[in-house]
């Protein structure tokens, strides 16, 4: 359960060459965010579409047997509810909630309404095609929470996509990793080192701290810092043992993944030290 220190000692290079680029393919999209980080890349913008009527509603889903698929060019309904998944919190009233579509990542449809007393919501005359995908998300004290990323089902024109959101917390007690891979691509004088971290939050709180969530040590001579999808400055800050990334953790295993990739003077061999700040399952 103490933090630990990563030893590798390395004189073979041949054998364990991996190309860093390679580490981003595998890696998921984080299930929050800060709503300010999230507000370019997953909140989509409507389009011209026609606007749909809205509103919240305490009924709910309708059987399969009368609600057929809708065609290409017809509406379908969706529903849920927001629900707080901390322990003794109280759900959330006039939480205002966004539905969004996508045809092959690209966004066609959003939609905006608030949650009635209940938690529940409606979005009535949704535009709908098979392959559309569609999201609910919420955001919860600063943070954006979201649904299951769902089709309308096969003989279904209702799809009901609930949102659970969490109190906060700025205590990582816990925060723990469940997955840590560490690559190595050998070039002449340098070494790329790629670090894919993957976090689990075994509480019912989400963990958040607005200057800085996840703390990450890197050796003192650490160069050419990146990190997956982050910009210095927004996403992440320099600090005197490494860095701190912004970015929630919330209840759940793989809660939030982040890869890291630097670059390090390489001879002839590589004694790799490197402190791990969380506890590692």
């Amino acid at each position: 359960g103490r933090p630990m220190k990563i030893r590798i000692a390395l004189a073979l290079a041949s054998t364990l060459a991996l190309a860093a680029c390679s580490l981003a393919e595998d890696v998921t999209p984080l299930p929050g965010a800060p709503v300010s980080s999230l507000a370019s890349d997953t909140q989509p913008t409507a389009t011209a579409e026609p606007t749909p009527f809205v509103h919240p509603t305490a009924s709910g889903s309708a059987s399969p047997a009368s609600n057929p698929t809708p065609a290409a060019g017809t509406d379908g309904t969706v529903t849920g509810r927001v629900s707080n998944g901390t322990a003794g919190a109280a759900a959330p009233a006039g939480l205002v909630i966004s539905l969004h579509g996508f045809d092959s990542m690209d966004s066609l449809t959003t939609i905006t309404t608030t949650v009635s007393a209940a938690g529940e919501f409606r979005f009535s005359h949704v535009p709908y095609t098979p392959e559309r995908q569609f999201v609910v998300t919420a955001s919860y004290r600063d943070i954006l929470y979201g649904s299951e990323a769902l089709p309308f089902p096969p003989g279904q024109s209702t799809i009901d996509l609930p949102v659970t959101v969490y109190e906060t917390t700025s205590e990582p007690a816990a925060v723990r990793i469940s997955n840590l891979h560490v690559f190595f691509e050998f070039q002449p004088g340098t070494v790329a080192v790629g670090e894919v971290y993957i976090f689990s939050n075994t509480g019912d709180k989400t963990y958040w701290k607005a200057d800085g969530t996840l703390a990450f040590a890197l050796p003192a001579d650490a160069a050419d810092l990146q990190v997956r999808g982050m910009e210095e400055g927004t996403d992440y800050t320099r600090t005197a043992e490494g860095i701190t990334v912004i970015t929630p953790v919330t209840p759940g295993e793989q809660a939030a993944q982040l890869v890291l990739t630097f670059s390090l003077p390489y001879s002839s061999k590589l004694d790799f030290v490197q402190p791990v700040l969380y506890p590692v399952d």
